[in-house]
Parts: structure tokens; sequence; C-alpha cells
């Protein structure tokens, strides 16, 4: 999703900072999204009280 909307915005992107930020990012982006898939990863969220 995240990688989706950074490819479709990919000349605007690297004209904001380079092409190899934006190669960066799109290697991380895409790496967690497969982990994610893969369910190497996940997110947890933790409410704690007092």
């Amino acid at each position: 999703m995240w990688a989706e909307a950074l490819q479709a915005h990919q000349d605007e992107a690297i004209a904001i900072q380079s092409e190899e930020v934006y190669e960066r990012y799109m290697k991380y982006l895409t790496g967690c999204a497969k982990l994610f898939r893969d369910g190497y990863i996940d997110v947890n969220q933790f409410t704690l009280q007092k």
C-alpha cells in the first residue's frame, strides 16, 4: 500500500530527495510488506492501566 503510493509519486519523491533515498525506501517498504505477508513480523498494541 505505502510502496504503491510512493511508486505512484516516484518523480516527485526523487525531486524532493534523491534516487538513492527513493530506492532505499522502496526496498524497506516492499521488504516489510513481504515479511508481514509471510507472517514473520506483526504489529501488536498494548494498553496499560494503573
